[in-house]
């Protein structure tokens, strides 16, 4: 694995603003994803706020049922831990706003991915159950500030925005440097992307030494793995946990794990020296579409010339929202996810655009955000259930 895969997770370049998100409505602020597929399942990603020019490098590599090397988080845990630190940003700064000490704020999110259907034959589909949400507040806030305080979290929160509500998904796929023809239900409106081959050349690099804002933790998921099979004759679930605290500044750590015996658990920074929760998701959702144009080429027989050609590269954006609601009140939206990518393989250019379909449709987070699976949540005040 080469040094710059192990390096970890770094700031590229310092915001020159704060984000749009935080302050007048209605707001928008686009995340533009630049990956590489690397060795294996490892991949590396430049992920840019073109709001603010916020910019991380993150990297992420499957667990050793899919013959990964276990050394970064698995893309769901990105779009997890994503998850968390949206939310929790969210409610210190509601918490702020309205003058509330919170003595402790933790979360913990529970997804459950769905496979069906065979990666050989092309006819493998990812989905997802509801997501489980568990917010726990400790303060001396009474119950209707608890409530109303959630509430407006979840509400403007761009990601749980994706578990409600539909979210557009676009493709578009360049053969060799040149743009295809793809089915039109999932055309990319957008002009041409850009090769990240041509917008970093080598790959990301940070511009001083930084310890890693992602790192592996010591702790492992009791057993020993088993390689996953190519496919499924019934519905297999997935569960991915998550868990986070921050203090009343919003700082504090993040933790993912994959509830499969022998899976590593991965920690993460949370706070204003860390990739924010949206930055996260838009990379978890970019390496999921990666993984999947893996597992097609690993497993189809009529991609073997894919196993052959040069890495794939991914230019992902997406496109998040706060906006007033017809009551006053301000809510979040995931816009539009639209997906590049460049393939160069000895095969025929209709192959290209077959094997990033079927990536497009198997993939969990893109079909998740396609569908309405609102979350199941509950608060917890001071140790007791709200009901």
């Amino acid at each position: 694995m080469p040094a710059a895969i192990e390096a970890g997770a770094f700031r590229l370049a310092a915001a020159r603003a704060a984000s749009p998100l935080t302050g007048a409505l209605p707001a928008r602020e686009t995340f533009r994803v630049d990956a590489w597929q690397r060795e294996g399942h490892q991949r590396e990603a430049a992920v840019t706020s073109l709001a603010t020019g916020e910019a991380w490098r993150v990297v992420s590599d499957e667990g050793l049922h899919l013959r990964g090397h276990d050394l970064a988080p698995y893309p769901f845990q990105y779009v997890n831990a994503g998850t968390q630190a949206d939310l929790l940003q969210r409610l210190v700064g509601g918490a702020t706003a309205r003058g509330f000490a919170l003595d402790r704020l933790a979360v913990a999110i529970d997804n459950f991915y769905g496979l069906t259907g065979s990666f050989a034959d092309g006819s493998a589909r990812g989905d997802s159950d509801p997501a489980q949400i568990e917010i726990c507040l400790d303060g001396g806030l009474a119950t209707a500030e608890v409530a109303a305080l959630v509430a407006e979290a979840l509400a403007v929160s761009p990601l749980i925005a994706l578990l409600r509500t539909p979210v557009n998904c676009t493709l578009a796929v360049y053969a060799h440097g040149r743009r295809q023809a793809v089915p039109a239900a999932i055309a990319s409106p957008a002009a041409d992307a850009h090769d990240p081959d041509r917008v970093y050349e080598g790959g990301p690099r940070a511009s001083n030494a930084a310890a890693s804002v992602i790192w592996r933790s010591d702790e492992r998921e009791p057993g020993t793995p088993e390689i996953a099979a190519a496919g499924a004759a019934t519905r297999l679930v997935r569960t991915v946990r998550g868990r986070g605290s921050v203090d009343r500044d919003g700082h504090g750590e993040l933790e993912t794990w994959l509830a499969f015996p022998g899976a590593s658990h991965f920690r993460y920074r949370a706070g204003s020296d860390a990739p924010g929760g949206l930055a996260l998701a838009a990379a978890g959702l970019a390496f999921c579409y990666m993984t999947q144009l893996s597992r097609h080429i690993e497993h189809r027989p009529s991609m073997a010339a894919f196993k052959r050609a040069r890495g794939a590269r991914v230019v992902q954006y997406l496109a998040c929202a706060v906006e007033h609601a017809t009551d006053g009140t301000a809510t979040g939206a995931i816009e539009a996810i639209d997906t590049h990518v460049f393939l160069d393989a000895d095969a025929h250019d209709a192959q290209h655009v077959e094997l990033a379909s079927a990536a497009a449709a198997t993939c969990f987070l893109r079909n998740t955000a396609a569908a309405t699976i609102p979350p199941v949540v509950r608060i917890v005040h001071n140790g007791r259930p709200l009901a």
